[in-house]
């Protein structure tokens, strides 16, 4: 719908990989604020100019942030009524600086290729 709103020309399968792509590294990271940077990367790519990814930039968060009160999360509510998952949180420590991104990417790298145990 934003790219649409902006009269962009590109095509469905463009926009669902860019999607993907930036949610993927914005769930998996925490840090929502990476998609636009993700986004504004590929969609340059693409030729749309800077204020045109900025519209749509300002469109996807106004959607979410207003949207996200009406949905409140209904379909994890559901999930959990359903299946009765057991929840256990988990935290990560780091002792910060450039130790913070170092431990992102090796945190990425285990969960996209799972864990293998070393060889003895």
């Amino acid at each position: 719908m934003a790219l649409k709103y902006v009269g962009a020309k590109i095509k469905y399968s463009s926009i669902a990989i860019s999607s993907i792509i930036s949610y993927s590294f914005s769930n998996n990271m925490g840090f929502p604020l990476i998609t636009g940077a993700i986004r504004y990367r590929l969609y340059s790519a693409w030729e749309l100019g800077a204020f045109e990814i900025t519209k749509v930039l300002a469109f996807c968060t106004f959607t979410l942030w207003f949207g996200n009160p009406i949905y409140r999360l209904q379909g994890l509510r559901k999930y959990k009524e359903k299946f009765k998952p057991a929840w256990h949180p988990m935290y990560i420590a780091s002792k910060g600086g450039l130790a913070l991104p170092e431990m992102l990417i090796n945190l990425i790298s285990l969960i996209s290729t799972g864990y293998k145990k070393a060889s003895s």
